[in-house]
C-alpha cells in the first residue's frame, strides 16, 4: 500500500505488523499532520469487530502516556484506524543488552505505571503489557499502544449492562491472551484478568529494563509457562548490584504469584514509583543558588562533548543488541526474511560487530546467484505476496560470498532485450536463463534442462523446454471444440482403453460427452463452459482428450519428468502448499493463487490435477499435483488412473520442447510398491522385545491450557489447545481438542493421525478439518495431538537413518499412548470408548498404535496400507499388524496409485489380527481420497457407531 491513497491518508511507510494487521505511517492531507493507520489484514474474519473495541477500548482513555485513536473509518473496502504517529522506538529496541541506567528504567517505569493506572481507573485491562507495546519518544515520552486484546470492567454493578452495550469485550470472554513470557500466573491458568495481571507483566518489563533479559525463559513456550507458574526469576542483584534495594522490592512485589500479594492496581504502582524517584533526588536540589547553577551549567558545557559521545556510542550498542535480538525472534517465529533484512540492515551499520555478523549468518547463508547472461539486475521479495516491495539485490555478477535469506523468495530478473523473469525457485543454487525477448511461446515459460527428480533404472536428463504457465482454461479448451476437435481423427493418435480392451475412435468419441450430451468434458453442459468460468481451468477431461488438445496447439503432454521438474516438489520449500487451492469447494481461475513455481508457472500445486504423458501399472496414466478437493501433500505423490476416467478436477497443461526429446522420458514407470509375498511378521519373542519399546513409567501428565487457544468457535464445535508431557525426555505434546456442540458429558473421544501434510506443514493452525470436523459434528470429541515431527514439532534437519526414524515413529506412538492418557484424566471423556483414527500418513501408522494401546475400542484407517519404502523393524506395521486385536475399518480408493489395491490395502488387512468378523475393508470408487467424501463419511460413523455405540450413549 505504500505509495496509495486511502481516503484523504497518504501512506508512506510501514511502521509493523501483526496477526491483526499492518500499521503504516501516512499523512492526513487535509489536517497537515503525521499519523498512524492500523490497516486490518484481508480475511481476518471477526477482526473488524475487534478493531473497533480495540479503537474504543484506547478512545475511552485520555492520557498523555496512552496512543490517542483519532477515528475509525472504512473505505473502499479497507477497514483502519488513524491514531497518533509516535515518533521514537519501542521499549524492546532501547534496552541494552545489560539493561537501562536505572534512571532512565525508573523514568520509563513511573511513566508506564501511569498510564495504567489512567487505564484501570476507567475500567480497562491491557493484557498484553510487553516492551513491544511501549514506545518511547524522541523527547523521552513514554507511549502504552495496542488495547487490541483489552477488556472492560465494569465499575459497578449498575455499570456492567452499559458497558456491555457500548463498549462489549475486548477479546473473547474466557479466552487466554497475551504474549508468553509476561503473561500472570493465573492468565496461564485461564482465569480472567485483573488489574493485578496488568501490575505482573509490568514488573517482567521493568525487569527487563534492568537486566536485559526476560524474568522467565525456557527453550519453547510450554517452559517459558512453567517457568512463570513455578519458579522465581533470578536474582536481580546478583546480575546487576547497583540495583537500588526499593527499586528491587518494587519488581518482587509486581512479580508474586499471588495476585493479592501484588499491587493491586496501576494507581498504587505509579506512587511507589514516584516515592522511589523523589527519594532519590538530592535534598534541596530544587532550590540552588544561582551563581551554583552557573558554575554547574559551565562544568557540563566543557563536558558535553564527552557526554555525547559516551550517549551515542551507548545507543549504538543498544541498537546493535536490539537487532540481534530481533533476528533471534522473527527466526523463532518463522520469519526468515524478515530476519535477514534486519540483519543486513544492522551490518550496514556495525560490520565488525561480532554478533551482528553471528546473526547475519543465522538468517542467511552463501548461496550462489547466477544469470544466463550476466550483467541483470537481481531483486526479491516475500513469497506468496503480489504486494510486497522488490528489495534490490544487485546486478550480476554478485559477490560469491554475499549472504542471502535462506527461505523461500519470490524473484524478479531483469536485462535490457530479455523477457523479464519472475520466479519461485525451491532450492539454492539460484541459476536463471533469460529468454531474449520476443521468442517466448504465447503463455509459456521456459525452463532449463536438468537431471530428472524422479528415480528409475537409468540416470534420465531433460533438454530445456517450454510449460504453460497456467493450466490450460476452459476459453482454451472451447476453441479446440468448436474447431472440431471432436470430430477431427488426427489429433487422437494413441488407440483408446476402456475396460480393459481396447474401443473404436467412434465408440470413444460417444463416451466424450458433456452432461447433456454434447462433445466436451463432462463438467460442461450444452457444449460450452459454465457461465463466468472462461479463465477457470478446464476441468472433467480424460487422458485422451488432454493429449487430443495438446496435438491441436502444436505441444505436448508433459511426461512425468518434465511436471516434476518444472513444478519444484521436491524442492527445499512447502510454502507453495500456502498459496495453492486445496481442500475448497471447487477450482479458481487459474493465476488466482500466488503459488508461484521455480520457472514461473502457477497451480501446479493443487486446482486440477494435471495429466502427463508416462503410463504406469496397469495401463494406467500419471495425474499430477492435486486438486482443489485433495489435500495438500498429494502436490508431491505420485498419482495414477485410468487414462479414460473423467473426473471433475482432472485437467492439464502442455509443453512444448525445443528438440527432440530422449524417447526414455516417455517410458512407463513402474510402481516401486514392495512384494506383498515379502511382507513376513517376526515370530513373538522377537516381536515382544519390539514391543517392550513402547513401555513408559506413568509420570505426571501435567495438563496444561495453552496461551492463546486456537478458539475456533463454529456452528458445530468449540476448539481449544492443551498440552501434557511427553513419555520421553522433557518434551511436551500440544494437543488440539475438539468438542462437540451437540453432544454432552461423557463423550465418546477420537484420537486423530493426519497425513503427511502434518509433515510439509509448520504450524498446526494449517491443519485440515475435511476429515475431521465431520467426526466432531456427529457428537464426538476429538483429539488432535502434534506428534513428532509434524508441525511445530518439526525437527531440522529432517531425521534421517534407521535409527533416526525408529526413534521417530516409536515417540509418536508414545505420544498417541499420551493422548489416551490424557482422555482417561478428563471425567467428561467416556474413557472405553475411544477410537483411533488415521488418515493417509496415519492410517499407515495406526496398525503400530493399535498393537500397543490396548485402551483403544476400535481403529478407523482411511486410504491406508503398508508403504514401499524400507521401515526398521521395530516400528514397521508388518510386524505390529497380525497383533491387532481391536476392529479395524479399512476404507480406501480403488484406484489409488500411492497405495494400491493389490500390493498395499490387501495385505495390510489380511494380516490385521482382528477376528474376521470385527474387520471390514470398505473399497470406494477414486485414488488415494476418493472423490465422494460423504460415502466416506457414512462408512466411518456407522462404523463407530456399530462399536463405540451412537454419540452421546
Amino acid at each position: 500500500m505504500v505509495g496509495s491513497t486511502l481516503a484523504h491518508y497518504r501512506i508512506e511507510a510501514v511502521l509493523g505488523s501483526g496477526g491483526m494487521g499492518t500499521v503504516y505511517r501516512a499523512r492526513d492531507t487535509e489536517l497537515d499532520r503525521t499519523v498512524a493507520i492500523k490497516v486490518l489484514s484481508a480475511g481476518a474474519g471477526d477482526a473488524r469487530q475487534q478493531l473497533l473495541r480495540e479503537a474504543r477500548a484506547a478512545s475511552a482513555l485520555a492520557h498523555s502516556g496512552i496512543v490517542t485513536i483519532h477515528s475509525i473509518e472504512h473505505r473502499d473496502g479497507v477497514d483502519f484506524i488513524v491514531m497518533e504517529h509516535v515518533a521514537g522506538q519501542s521499549l524492546i529496541d532501547a534496552i541494552p543488552e545489560n539493561g537501562l541506567p536505572i534512571e532512565t528504567a525508573i523514568d520509563y517505569a513511573t511513566q508506564i505505571a501511569q498510564a495504567l493506572a489512567a487505564a484501570h481507573a476507567s475500567g480497562i485491562v491491557h493484557r498484553d503489557i510487553k516492551p513491544q507495546n511501549v514506545m518511547i519518544g524522541a523527547d523521552g515520552r513514554v507511549k502504552v499502544l495496542d488495547f487490541g486484546v483489552a477488556r472492560r470492567l465494569a465499575l459497578d454493578p449498575a455499570d456492567a449492562t452499559r458497558m456491555a452495550t457500548l463498549h462489549g469485550t475486548v477479546a473473547p470472554t474466557g479466552a487466554i491472551v497475551g504474549t508468553v513470557g509476561y503473561l500472570a500466573p493465573e492468565q496461564i491458568a485461564g482465569d480472567r484478568a485483573q488489574p493485578s495481571s496488568d501490575v505482573f507483566s509490568f514488573g517482567a518489563v521493568l525487569y527487563q529494563m534492568l537486566i536485559g533479559r526476560r524474568p522467565f525463559d525456557g527453550d519453547n513456550m510450554w517452559a517459558v509457562m512453567d517457568a512463570t507458574v513455578r519458579l522465581d526469576p533470578p536474582s536481580i542483584l546478583e546480575r546487576r548490584p547497583d540495583v537500588p534495594a526499593a527499586l528491587v522490592r518494587i519488581v518482587e512485589r509486581c512479580l508474586a504469584k499471588r495476585p493479592e500479594d501484588r499491587y493491586p492496581a496501576g494507581a498504587e504502582l505509579a506512587a511507589a514509583l514516584q516515592t522511589l524517584r523523589a527519594a532519590r533526588q538530592p535534598a534541596g536540589a530544587r532550590r540552588w543558588p544561582v551563581a551554583i547553577t552557573i558554575a554547574a551549567l559551565l562544568v557540563a558545557a566543557a563536558g558535553v562533548a564527552a557526554i555525547v559521545w559516551a550517549r551515542a556510542r551507548e545507543a549504538r550498542r543498544a541498537s546493535v543488541h536490539a537487532a540481534v535480538e530481533d533476528v533471534s525472534r522473527r527466526l523463532d517465529a518463522g520469519d526468515t526474511l524478515g530476519a535477514f533484512l534486519v540483519a543486513r540492515a544492522a551490518l550496514a551499520k556495525a560490520p565488525d560487530d561480532p554478533d551482528v555478523g553471528g546473526a547475519m549468518r543465522a538468517a542467511g547463508g552463501r548461496v550462489p546467484v547466477i544469470t544466463h547472461p550476466e550483467g541483470a539486475d537481481v531483486a526479491f521479495r516475500a513469497y506468496g505476496d503480489p504486494d510486497a516491495e522488490w528489495i534490490q539485490l544487485g546486478r550480476t555478477p554478485l559477490p560469491p560470498d554475499a549472504l542471502r535469506p535462506l527461505c523461500q523468495l519470490t524473484w524478479q530478473i531483469t536485462k535490457p532485450g530479455y523477457d523479464p523473469l519472475i520466479v519461485a525457485p525451491t532450492a539454492p543454487p539460484y541459476v536463471f536463463d533469460l529468454v531474449r525477448a520476443g521468442t517466448t511461446p504465447d503463455g509459456m515459460v521456459h525452463v532449463a534442462g536438468g537431471a530428472s527428480e524422479i528415480e528409475t533404472s537409468s540416470e534420465v536428463t531433460l533438454p530445456a523446454y517450454w510449460i504453460d504457465k497456467y493450466e490450460v482454461t476452459n476459453r482454451a479448451f472451447k476453441a479446440f471444440v468448436d474447431a472440431g476437435g471432436y470430430r477431427t481423427r488426427k489429433y487422437w493418435t494413441v488407440p483408446i482403453i476402456a475396460d480393459g480392451r481396447e474401443i473404436s475412435w467412434e465408440n470413444a468419441m460417444g463416451r466424450f460427452r458433456d452432461r447433456t450430451g454434447r462433445p466436451g468434458p463432462s463438467t460442461w453442459e450444452l457444449g460450452t463452459y459454465p457461465e463466468g468460468q472462461a479463465d477457470y481451468p478446464v476441468s472433467g477431461v480424460s487422458w485422451y482428450e488432454a493429449a487430443a488438445f495438446a496435438a491441436f496447439a502444436g505441444k505436448s503432454l508433459p511426461t512425468v519428468h518434465h511436471w516434476y521438474h518444472a513444478s519444484g516438489a521436491f524442492g527445499l520449500f512447502s510454502d507453495i502448499l500456502n498459496f495453492s487451492n486445496f481442500g475448497a469447494k471447487g477450482t479458481a481461475p487459474v493465476g488466482q493463487y500466488h503459488g508461484l513455481g521455480p520457472y514461473g508457472t502457477y497451480d501446479m500445486a493443487g486446482n486440477v490435477k494435471e495429466w502427463c504423458w508416462n503410463e504406469a501399472s496397469g495401463g494406467k496414466r500419471y495425474v499430477l499435483g492435486g486438486a482443489y478437493n485433495d489435500a495438500n501433500y498429494q502436490f508431491h505423490d505420485q498419482d495414477a488412473r485410468t487414462p479414460i476416467e473423467r473426473t471433475d478436477g482432472f485437467g492439464f497443461r502442455c509443453i512444448r520442447e525445443e528438440g527432440r526429446g530422449d524417447a526414455s522420458l516417455r517410458a512407463p514407470i513402474a510402481s516401486t510398491e514392495r512384494d506383498p509375498s515379502t511382507l513376513k511378521p517376526v515370530d513373538d519373542a522377537l516381536f515382544a522385545a519390539y514391543r517392550h519399546r513402547y513401555d513408559y513409567d506413568p509420570t505426571p501428565l501435567d495438563v496444561r491450557q495453552e496461551v492463546e487457544e486456537s478458539q475456533a468457535d463454529t456452528r458445530y464445535f468449540t476448539r481449544s489447545r492443551v498440552s501434557f508431557r511427553a513419555a520421553y525426555g522433557d518434551a511436551r505434546v500440544p494437543a488440539e481438542v475438539f468438542l462437540p456442540k451437540n453432544g454432552h458429558p461423557p463423550y465418546q473421544a477420537v484420537i486423530y493421525f493426519p497425513g503427511s501434510d502434518a509433515i510439509a506443514m509448520r504450524s498446526s493452525r494449517s491443519m485440515w478439518l475435511q476429515y475431521v470436523e465431520f467426526v466432531v459434528r456427529s457428537g464426538r470429541m476429538v483429539v488432535w495431538p502434534v506428534y513428532q515431527h509434524t508441525y511445530e514439532r518439526h525437527m531440522d534437519p529432517r531425521p534421517s537413518g534407521p535409527n533416526a526414524l525408529r526413534e521417530m515413529l516409536i515417540q509418536r506412538a508414545l505420544d498417541f499412548r499420551r493422548a489416551v492418557d490424557y482422555l482417561q484424566s478428563r471425567s467428561d471423556v467416556d474413557a472405553k470408548k475411544v477410537a483411533g483414527y488415521g488418515l493417509s500418513l496415519g492410517a499407515q501408522q495406526m496398525p503400530l498404535f493399535l498393537a500397543v494401546e490396548p485402551r483403544i475400542k476400535t481403529g478407523v484407517l482411511l486410504s491406508g496400507g503398508f508403504e514401499n519404502y524400507d521401515i526398521p523393524p521395530e516400528a514397521d506395521p508388518v510386524n505390529f499388524a497380525p497383533r491387532v486385536t481391536q476392529p479395524v475399518l479399512m476404507v480406501n480408493g480403488r484406484e489409488d496409485f500411492d497405495l494400491p489395491y493389490e500390493t498395499a490395502q490387501v495385505p495390510l488387512f489380511q494380516m490385521l489380527g482382528t477376528p474376521p468378523d470385527q474387520k471390514r475393508h470398505v473399497v470406494l470408487d477414486g485414488g488415494h481420497l476418493p472423490p465422494k467424501p460423504l460415502l466416506v463419511y457414512k462408512e466411518i460413523l456407522d462404523w463407530l457407531d456399530e462399536y463405540l455405540g451412537p454419540a452421546g450413549t
